[in-house]
């Protein structure tokens, strides 16, 4: 009876630790790199300098994960990552005070294979998490001017869904979602945004 009490203790621990985050913080989404998946190719961006992915790890969507950053002005950015066997999906969304956009516009999105569109942010949705906790504002790490933050794309050996943003000289935000797969039509073509101050642009 103890021996199987101790099993069932064993097993029981390991799961509360995953799922018992302190209310109001973002579960991590980073660990050590997995040998098997493929390097993200990324094109266009060789003069920026890529951050420490894990050192901007974002919330958990019900065992999907995030990366979050800030950019320039009141804008937050989350690049979502795919499910753990295969990413057939991802997508990445800015909000907040967008510089450059129409009247009205608070949010900006891309997911693979299609053009990016603008529409209007639900705040209080994108500022949570698991179960409806908020998330800590003073959790965004800025992605500073010359800095790019580069999300793998598939999972194994075939490289594709590669997301991207970076941050230029003159705070302007460039994100994308490179090498598209096949699955759910996608038309594979790089697509994006630009949000800047002299203009912002999707396609």
């Amino acid at each position: 009876m103890v021996r199987r009490y101790a099993l069932v203790v064993a097993l029981t621990l390991p799961l509360l630790a995953m799922t018992s985050a302190p209310a109001g913080q973002a579960t991590p989404s980073c660990a050590a790199p997995d040998p098997s998946r493929a390097p993200a190719v990324i094109t266009g961006f060789d003069g920026y300098a890529a951050v420490n992915l894990c050192d901007y790890a974002g919330p958990n969507h019900y065992g999907w994960s995030s990366y979050r950053f800030k950019a320039t002005g009141d804008v937050h950015c989350e690049l979502y990552d795919g499910p753990n066997s295969w990413q057939y999906y991802s997508s990445i969304t800015c909000w907040g005070k967008l510089p450059g956009v129409p009247a009205g516009v608070t949010q900006v999105e891309v997911a693979a294979g299609g053009v990016a569109s603008y529409g209007q942010a639900d705040v209080k949705q994108k500022e949570t998490q698991n179960g409806g906790a908020p998330v800590d504002p003073a959790s965004y790490r800025e992605l500073a001017p010359g800095q790019k933050i580069v999300v793998p794309g598939a999972k194994g050996s075939v490289d594709e869904n590669d997301e991207v943003c970076a941050t230029a000289g003159d705070g302007s935000l460039t994100c994308e979602i490179q090498n598209p797969g096949e699955a759910w039509g996608q038309d594979r073509k790089t697509h994006g945004f630009v949000l800047s101050a002299q203009g912002s642009r999707v396609y």
